[in-house]
């Protein structure tokens, strides 16, 4: 990948050995774990750069992936309008509650959501693309609806993001 090029960034390839569905929630079991330095709290990406989900466990010789999506699942986000910056919340089949858009954010549907990574600013990384044209809540805060753009029940392969470690 020209990602852990291009950011500096660490990153551990996996092959996914399953992806399974526990109670409404999506899974992946991969073939690294602790002894390839993957944790819990490392993310998931694809090839592609979108963005799969978060380490939840790790042992010898593999780790769980919970899918992005999922129900209770949180990030933060950006847009393609520098100004304009949000928090996803998994809703859970493969959707996403975009919520705490600033008031001035010009989002719409068909937009691209980029999870927020602080240690890489050069590339992106996709979430999900707005399905849903924003909406005012009682608040003065905006409020949208979108859909994951990975499909974890397709992937053969893909990559850890190491958050714990400084770049190699």
């Amino acid at each position: 990948l020209a990602f852990a090029k291009n950011t500096d960034t660490a990153i551990i390839g996996a092959d996914v050995l399953l992806y399974f569905e526990e109670f409404g929630r999506e899974f992946l079991i991969i073939n690294q774990g602790e002894e390839a330095g993957i944790l819990p709290g490392d993310f998931a990406v694809t090839d592609d750069m979108l963005f799969v989900g978060t380490v939840k466990e790790a042992g010898a010789g593999f780790a769980k992936i919970e899918v992005a999506s999922n129900v209770g699942e949180k990030f933060s986000v950006q847009f393609l309008d520098p100004a304009a910056r949000a928090a996803a919340r998994g809703l859970g089949a493969r959707t996403f509650a975009i919520e705490f858009i600033t008031p001035a954010a010009l989002i719409a549907q068909g937009d691209i959501v980029f999870f927020q990574y602080e240690r890489i600013a050069d590339a992106p990384i996709l979430l999900g693309t707005i399905v849903r044209d924003p909406v005012h809540n009682e608040s003065a805060l905006k409020e949208a609806r979108a859909l994951l753009l990975a499909r974890p029940d397709l992937l053969s392969r893909i990559f850890v993001v190491d958050r714990k470690q400084e770049p190699q």
